[in-house]
């Protein structure tokens, strides 16, 4: 058997013309690259085109339960409450926020991603966000080795260490359905959190935290305030349920302390990758599978906010009679059926389907025969609505794990 070593060091000058230097770069965590003597060129030899992150929204495009651009004030005890789509906080019953920061036109050093997330502390407490991914998506992946990885910097606090790291719903667990306390307590300062039932920590890979230290469970990332890419490697287990991506901050945010957060990836492989985002119509249909709406993307659910992109349909009875309305196709076809479809009317402040013709709203209104590809809509008309009377009504439905 022969085999060639290469230390890792700083990228060397380019070789003369007609030749290529390979070497392992020191500053991008060992990977194996190559300088082209010609025309200088670099390139990653490992994991080239490799973008399938199993995360969704690593980049924080979206946050549909929110008007994804003010902060929004969130609580929760153990359990976990989602605020961009697909990332969920755990707060330990303080308040928090979340807001989506654009850099589109306001571009800032060391990302390429068109947005990021900021954690705010509303309240003294850790920070702390999780993505679970379903397992159609990871299982997989059983039994091989993953890197994960974010850029993250903070802002207004004097100091943070964020502490990232990967979580199995373990054989005992149930498929795709986690402990109804997440976190039953995020532990003090230098303690990681205590996991629910049937969750537990997977160890890191010894000597692969990249920008940061492992110690115990998880990567310690001590943040600054320009963006830095952290990255660690797990060997998964076999037989796993579930995977969870957790990043927490190792001691309580003081109010108004920040994390920021984006281009995260969980891949295959050992080598972390450049941030090649999918196309935005992907990442949407990817979260409107866990989470739709009938409101425009970057708009908050809410009554009374108008008829834009409202679904419509017609009354299907004359009078006050209770009947099926209209049927409301879901975007793509959503997880399993929504175990929450909320209602909202277009032009006043209730839930009620709304005659468009006639301005007035009937009394009961609801959803009926739910299934993961449509609703409908059930609802008790008024004595002066005619069959045929245009109808709409706004909706929000959610098939989150």
């Amino acid at each position: 058997m022969s085999r060639v070593t290469l230390v890792k060091s700083a990228q060397p000058s380019p070789p003369a013309a007609g030749e290529i230097s390979i070497w392992t770069d020191s500053a991008d965590a060992g990977r194996l690259k190559a300088i082209d003597g010609d025309t200088t060129r670099v390139t990653s030899l490992v994991g080239v085109g490799a973008d399938r992150s199993l995360l969704g929204n690593g980049g924080f495009d979206l946050a549909q339960r929110q008007a994804p651009g003010t902060l929004t004030t969130y609580s929760t005890a153990s359990s976990r409450v989602y605020c961009a789509d697909r990332w969920a906080l755990t707060t330990g019953g303080v308040n928090q926020q979340y807001q989506r920061v654009d850099t589109r036109s306001a571009p800032e050093t060391g990302m390429t991603a068109a947005f990021y997330g900021k954690i705010k502390a509303a309240s003294a407490a850790k920070l702390c966000l999780s993505q679970m991914i379903e397992a159609m998506n990871c299982v997989a992946l059983r039994g091989r080795i993953v890197v994960l990885q974010a850029k993250m910097k903070r802002t207004v606090a004097a100091s943070m260490t964020v502490r990232m790291g990967l979580l199995q719903l373990n054989a005992a667990g149930t498929v795709d359905t986690g402990p109804a306390s997440f976190i039953p307590a995020l532990g003090s300062t230098g303690v990681d959190p205590t996991l629910g039932t049937n969750l537990a920590y997977i160890t890191p890979t010894a000597l692969t935290g990249e920008n940061g230290t492992i110690t115990g469970n998880m990567l310690s990332c001590v943040l600054g305030t320009t963006w830095v890419r952290y990255s660690v490697v797990f060997l998964l287990p076999s037989d796993f349920k579930n995977l969870y991506a957790l990043f927490v901050t190792d001691a309580a945010a003081v109010v108004n302390d920040e994390l920021n957060i984006t281009e995260v990836g969980l891949t295959a492989g050992a080598d972390p990758q450049d941030w090649n985002p999918r196309d935005i119509t992907l990442v949407v249909e990817q979260c409107q599978r866990y989470f739709t709406k009938s409101f425009a993307i970057d708009t908050l659910p809410a009554q009374n906010v108008g008829l834009v992109n409202a679904v419509r349909g017609n009354a299907g009875v004359a009078g006050a009679v209770s009947t099926e309305h209209m049927e409301i196709p879901f975007p793509t076809r959503m997880r399993i059926t929504p175990a929450t479809i909320t209602l909202f009317n277009p032009s006043a402040a209730n839930a009620f389907l709304r005659n468009v013709r006639a301005a007035t709203d009937a009394t009961v209104t609801s959803s009926s025969n739910a299934g993961d590809r449509s609703t409908n809509i059930t609802a008790t008309g008024l004595a002066a609505w005619a069959a045929g009377d245009p109808v709409a009504i706004h909706y929000t439905a959610e098939a989150e794990l």
